[in-house]
C-alpha cells in the first residue's frame, strides 16, 4: 500500500475512475467523483507536499497503475473515508479490508482517535462489513429532490460572496461551492456538481429562491441533504469507529 501522488496523470485518472465506480447508481452525477474533470482536481490535491495534505489517497499498485484505492480526508479529530474502491478483477482478495486496516494505521500515526464513513443504507453487505471492522451506525441522512418551480429569479438569491472563484473552479473541475449571504444576513453555501445543485436544509428555510439559484448557475435540478425523510431518492448511514 502506498500514497498516490499527482505526478502521473495516468495514475490519477485511473484512481478517479475507480472512485467513480464506487458511487451508487442513485447518486451518479451528483458527486464530484463521477465528473469528467475530477482527475484534474485529484492531481492538484495530491500535488501538495505529503506533510501538508489533508487528502490522502492510498493505493494498491500493479503494473504502475492503482487497482484498489481509498480516499481519506483529515477532518478535525477524524480520518474520514470519502471513498473506497477495488477494481472488479481484484475483488475477493481482501483488499477492501486491507485498505481499512491501512486507514486505522494512518489515523494512529496522525494522532486521530476516530474513523468515519458514509455508506448507502441499502448496501446491506457493505454495512455488515464495516460492522465487522468495528464501525457502528451513528446517524442517517436522506437525499431528496427539491422542485425548482418557485417564481424567484437570479436576483432573489442574495449577495454572492465568491462568484469569480466559483466560476473558475467549476470551469476547471466541473464542480464548486458558492457562498452567498441571504436577505436575512446569514451566509449559505451551495455546491454545483455538473448541472445539479446540492442544498443544505438551512438554506431551504431561508428566503433564497431555488429557481433563482438554478437560473444563476445554469443547473437543471436541485436536491437537499438532511435528516430522515419520507421520500428520499437515496439514504446514507454515517458509521464511526474508535482507533
Amino acid at each position: 500500500m502506498c500514497d498516490l501522488d499527482g505526478a502521473d496523470p495516468r495514475a490519477t485518472t485511473r484512481a478517479a475512475r475507480l472512485l467513480a465506480a464506487s458511487v451508487p447508481d442513485e447518486a451518479a452525477g451528483l458527486v464530484p467523483y463521477t465528473l469528467a474533470g475530477y482527475h484534474r482536481y485529484l492531481a492538484v490535491l495530491l500535488g501538495q507536499p505529503p506533510a501538508m495534505r489533508s487528502v490522502l489517497v492510498r493505493a494498491l499498485i500493479r503494473d504502475g497503475m492503482p487497482v484498489a484505492v481509498a480516499d481519506w480526508r483529515v477532518l478535525a479529530d477524524t480520518l474520514f473515508l470519502n471513498g473506497i474502491s477495488v477494481a472488479h478483477q481484484w475483488r475477493g482478495r481482501g483488499w477492501g479490508s486491507r485498505l481499512l486496516e491501512d486507514g486505522t494505521a494512518i489515523a494512529r500515526s496522525l494522532g486521530l482517535p476516530h474513523l468515519a464513513l458514509d455508506v448507502a443504507a441499502a448496501n446491506v453487505a457493505a454495512v455488515a462489513l464495516y460492522v465487522r471492522r468495528g464501525f457502528t451506525v451513528t446517524a442517517e441522512s436522506s437525499w431528496c429532490h427539491v422542485p425548482a418551480r418557485d417564481a424567484g429569479t437570479a436576483d432573489a438569491v442574495g449577495r454572492l460572496l465568491d462568484w469569480p472563484v466559483f466560476c473558475a473552479l467549476r470551469s476547471a473541475y466541473g464542480f464548486a461551492d458558492l457562498s452567498l449571504r441571504d436577505p436575512h444576513g446569514a451566509v449559505r453555501v451551495v455546491r454545483a456538481v455538473g448541472e445539479v445543485l446540492r442544498l443544505d436544509p438551512q438554506l431551504r428555510k431561508s428566503p433564497v429562491s431555488v429557481a433563482g439559484l438554478c437560473e444563476l448557475t445554469g443547473c437543471r435540478r436541485a436536491y437537499v441533504v438532511g435528516g430522515a425523510s419520507a421520500s428520499p431518492f437515496i439514504s446514507f448511514v454515517r458509521m464511526t469507529a474508535t482507533v
